[in-house]
């Protein structure tokens, strides 16, 4: 089985949240057998063109997406219009991680599972020097960013090669594998929303109101 170990970094306004407007999609960075390709989709003279492509085509030729909080980053490539294909299943190391820790420790951080596991530790040389300060990514030098960003994805890979054992193993596989077919369906519902009749609510609400009146 092939497999992409998947990470992006984007501007940081609410926490980097992909639905908010004003955030944009900085790097995309992309690990396959320790080869390391980074995207640059707002670095460049030239942003997007055939970056995005070139992201779904790597993407599309493998078995697997490997992440941490996965489904952050597959909000942040749909809203770009890079979405995977059916055939990609994906596993998401915090996930896995919540499930085989018996869910004792809701959304587990990267540190935490590395300290776990004895992997090592994330850079914290942009959080504390440029995002904690108020420098939003775009601001910050394209060799240090892209740096911090190699650095998450061989640790995210060194942590799903040290998980997949243990979720092999366990009487849980079965509910890991499927609650990662869950995250697909779930990150494409929170994606695309649910359509609301806003006039119809406005009724609804006003109706209850007259309701409400009439009971006082």
């Amino acid at each position: 089985m092939t497999y992409a170990v998947l990470d992006v970094e984007s501007t940081i306004k609410n926490k980097g949240h992909p639905f908010s407007e004003s955030n944009k999609l900085c790097l995309i960075g992309i690990r396959i057998n320790g080869h390391i390709r980074i995207c640059d989709v707002e670095y460049s003279d030239s942003p997007y063109g055939g970056i995005l492509e070139e992201v779904r085509s790597i993407l599309s030729g493998v078995d697997c997406v490997v992440g941490f909080n996965l489904k952050f980053d597959l909000n942040w490539l749909a809203r770009y219009g890079c979405c995977l294909p059916n055939h990609v299943r994906v596993f998401d190391c915090q996930l896995a991680e919540f499930i085989l820790a018996n869910q004792q420790s809701p959304f587990p951080s990267l540190d935490d599972c590395l300290a776990k596991y004895g992997l090592g530790a994330k850079s914290t040389d942009v959080l504390s020097g440029y995002w904690n300060v108020g420098i939003d990514t775009p601001q910050i030098p394209l060799e240090i960013i892209t740096n911090y960003l190699r650095k998450d994805l061989e640790l995210t890979d060194a942590l799903y090669q040290t998980l997949l054992p243990h979720v092999q193993k366990s009487n849980l596989g079965p509910l890991v594998r499927l609650h990662m077919q869950d995250l697909r369906v779930l990150q494409e519902m929170e994606f695309h929303g649910i359509r609301l009749n806003w006039a119809a609510m406005e009724q609804a609400a006003n109706k209850t109101e007259e309701e409400l009146n009439e009971i006082n």
